[in-house]
């Protein structure tokens, strides 16, 4: 802003007296402003040229500001020319220097597309197809020129499209992953992604697809190879054990502490290759999705038990305290006891091997929201993360030693977590190095009721046409908190017999025998009349009386039976259960 010493250069100069003086540096706008707040017509300017101030009044100070307002507007102008001039200037020298980079990137970009293996395809926020590179309309059974729009419609054949939309608004889910076939019969592992902004608004989907039908067969090809190979090599293995065992029980004739030393090897290394193969058949039939489940109502708590009862001089011979924890009221799972059996004592092994001398490991179930949740902990040499990500995988092992040795094949996670997964639960691992390890394996509980009334309502639903008839046949003991092992053991065992043999007791094919607990089952007889019913009723009876009195006579066991038929007895079909445990009387021999 001018001062007010540069507008008395062009004025003529008048001298005088008045209220408002200021020095000749200050600036006009401040000038105007105090004349403004004393009401002043004009004001005296003090100059070192005279002792009198010279005058100024309002229009000259007026006149003054705005020539200083208009050059202030030139400057700006000027200034705003030059900027702009020299704006333009670097934006043409920038897009000439960065167009032929912009159309190179471009150009690779495409160009990638096109060669890549994979199928991409990206999509808007509504699901639309913005983009599906060569492979993509490949590996759908398209031509590779076919247009976006056709791609969009096979992505709904095949349920891409309602699968993100499902997973992303519903589950929260960012990311996924499926397998599809597609309409030219490929195997195609399909992954998909949200995309978000550095701020994190969506933009849409990118999906990428393989074709992995070649790799699947040949991954079958090789369990099949691997499953023949094992039954091959089981069968003189056998003969190797029984030779081996013949020998050493002395039916070719006395032997020597020498010979009797190495047979002891050789036994031991039959039964360590006979592990293996044992492995490499369940891995085999796991990978073949073929391997045999025979599930029924279980305690996880009484395998538990049991299990760990089987591992105490093992733990104790080699310095570990061994601990179990089963929470009381566990509810049952159904699952297969053998299967869970060999999840329960691989775990345990591994434990036991790899704590030292002075450690523990303990074993416990908790009953987790509607899961059945079994630990074993140790306090051994532990997992580092990066050992964690491949201790599932075939063949690894934690700390393996070259050479022959005790640890086994490396396939027994692998083993334990299939055999989780095909009864619909997770194992999972928690460990740090030098600080233990945790494993986990939950199964999910199961309602025994509704299975019973499940079969129930799905058998009477279809017979509802025609006048049918169905029976329930109630078989448990009576057991308290104190029965002792002996008394429950037993009653285990002639459940375990009565579901083996219910296949002679059953009138038809629809029967089905189902445990309902550790010493109880339930046998469900279809489309049967009095005189049906109380046939089969009399094979259970007479089957477990003479079971009982052959194998337990020094037990005092006493089964105990009921029974409802529908409709005869006036049961409501919801009801059977519940009517034949109202009349379980005591089963005893005549």
């Amino acid at each position: 802003m001018a001062r007010i010493a540069e507008i008395i250069k062009d004025i003529p100069v008048v001298y005088g007296q008045c209220d408002v003086v200021v020095d000749s540096e200050t600036s006009v706008q401040e000038v105007f402003h105090q004349m403004v707040s004393q009401g002043a017509e004009t004001v005296g300017v003090r100059t070192d040229e005279s002792d009198q101030p010279i005058l100024l009044n309002r229009d000259q100070l007026l006149r003054a500001l705005a020539d200083d307002v208009e050059g202030l507007q030139e400057m700006l102008n000027r200034i705003q020319k030059e900027v702009t001039e020299s704006a333009d200037e670097r934006i043409n020298l920038l897009q000439q220097t960065t167009a032929p980079v912009v159309v190179a990137t471009a150009q690779k970009f495409e160009q990638a597309l096109k060669v890549m293996m994979e199928g991409l395809i990206i999509l808007d926020t509504r699901g639309r197809i913005e983009l599906a590179n060569p492979a993509a309309r490949e590996m759908l059974g398209l031509e590779k020129q076919a247009d976006l729009e056709t791609v969009g419609q096979i992505l709904d054949q095949l349920g891409f499209r309602a699968l993100m939309t499902f997973s992303g608004q519903s589950a929260g889910q960012t990311n996924g992953q499926f397998r599809i076939k597609s309409g030219s019969a490929s195997l195609l592992d399909v992954r998909w992604s949200v995309l978000n902004s550095d701020w994190g608004q969506m933009l849409g989907w990118v999906l990428t697809i393989r074709n992995i039908t070649n790799e699947v067969a040949a991954e079958a090809t090789k369990s099949e190879f691997i499953a023949a190979i094992s039954h091959e090599l089981r069968t003189p293995l056998t003969g190797i054990q029984n030779s081996v065992s013949n020998i050493m029980a002395g039916v070719t004739g006395k032997i020597n502490d020498k010979t009797r030393q190495y047979l002891e090897m050789m036994d031991n290394d039959c039964h360590r290759f006979a592990d293996l193969i044992n492995d490499l058949l369940d891995i085999a039939k796991l990978e073949a999705g073929n391997m045999p489940i025979t599930q029924k109502v279980m305690s996880m708590g009484s395998l538990v038990q049991n299990v760990s009862q089987e591992f105490e001089e093992t733990a104790k011979s080699a310095g570990i305290t061994l601990t179990c924890e089963v929470e009381t009221d566990v509810c049952p799972v159904y699952a297969d006891v053998k299967r869970i059996r060999q999840v329960l004592t691989n775990l345990l092994r591994n434990a036991i091997q790899y704590t030292p001398v002075g450690g523990a490991v303990t074993i416990s179930v908790h009953d987790r929201g509607s899961d059945i949740v079994t630990e074993v902990a140790d306090t051994g040499v532990g997992i580092s993360l990066e050992l964690q990500k491949q201790i599932f995988t075939k063949f690894y092992q934690v700390a393996r030693q070259a050479g022959p040795g005790s640890k086994g094949s490396g396939l027994g996670l692998a083993i334990c977590k299939g055999i989780i997964a095909v009864h619909g639960g997770t194992l999972w691992l928690e460990s740090q190095s030098e600080h233990g390890s945790r494993f986990f394996f939950s199964l999910p509980k199961i309602d025994v009721s509704r299975i019973l009334q499940r079969h129930i309502d799905i058998v009477i639903a279809a017979n509802q046409q025609r006048h049918f008839r169905m029976g329930i046949l109630l078989v448990t003991f009576e057991m308290s908190e104190k029965s002792d092992v002996p008394l429950r053991q037993a009653a285990g065992k002639i459940i375990a017999e009565l579901l083996t043999q219910s296949r002679f007791f059953m009138a038809s094919d629809m029967d089905i025998a189902l445990q309902t607990g550790d010493n109880e089952m339930v046998f469900i007889i279809n489309d049967c009349g009095r005189q049906t019913f109380e046939s089969v009723r009399h094979k259970i009876e007479m089957n477990l009386l003479n079971f009982v009195k052959k194998h337990f006579i020094g037990i005092p066991i006493v089964p105990m039976l009921g029974m409802s038929l529908w409709p005869q007895d006036g049961a409501d079909k919801n009801g059977l259960e519940t009517a034949a445990r109202k009349g379980l009387a005591p089963l005893l021999a005549g």
